[in-house]
């Protein structure tokens, strides 16, 4: 289902494959910056977001990727030429290098249950004003939803971090729930929170969930 597609500029998750060993664990202002280097334009795409990769941690400092890890990075259709150069272009994160193939594009399509691995909003470290603080943003959009911090187990926000030059920037995992089809696209489409070009705020549907 397509349900954005009448939309003059509707956004597209692009997908490159990734080809090569490891990356840093914590590896979203590498990879910014890796992608910068290659196409500065992207300074100037504020629309633009980048997910994190997947792949299986070796905590705490690196990343395996795995047959299924991708780069991935979501913008408006009228923008992909843009970043669809990237193909076969090989990035440096750190001393890391990773090769990119040929992307494959699909259309955001709405989901009643999000999530993000990662939130950042500047000056809010802990849980319940952060809370408060994600939840405003929400009100200034006028999206109603049900939102709350993901738990471990035990029932503790599940605390994380990015690493951002010299600073170091804390955030949480947020779900949120029972949003309808304009709500769920426009959060997929503008995330919450900062740094969404560092893998933050980038919202996927939660049966994509991973840890």
């Amino acid at each position: 289902m397509l349900a954005n597609d009448s939309l003059p500029n509707p956004y597209v998750d692009l997908k490159f494959p990734l080809f090569g060993d490891t990356i840093p664990f914590n590896h979203g202002y590498p990879l910014y910056g890796a992608i910068s280097h290659q196409f500065p334009v992207i300074h100037d795409l504020e629309t633009l977001s980048i997910h994190p990769i997947t792949g299986k941690p070796e905590f705490p400092h690196l990343l395996h990727l795995t047959e299924d890890s991708s780069l991935c990075l979501r913008l408006p259709i009228n923008q992909v030429p843009l970043i669809y150069r990237l193909a076969g272009k090989t990035l440096t994160l750190n001393q890391h290098k990773i090769r990119l193939g040929l992307p494959e594009s699909q259309f955001i399509t709405p989901h009643h249950h999000l999530y993000s691995r990662l939130v950042v909003i500047k000056g809010f470290d802990d849980p319940q004003p952060f809370l408060e603080a994600a939840q405003r943003q929400l009100n200034q959009r006028n999206i109603t939803a049900n939102l709350s911090l993901i738990t471990r187990p035990q029932g503790e926000p599940i605390r994380r971090i990015i690493k951002v030059k010299k600073r170091t920037l804390v955030g949480y995992g947020v779900k949120i729930s029972d949003l309808n089809e304009q709500d769920s696209i426009s959060l997929q489409e503008q995330g919450i929170g900062g740094k969404h070009k560092m893998g933050c705020g980038v919202f996927l549907p939660c049966n994509h969930r991973r840890n």
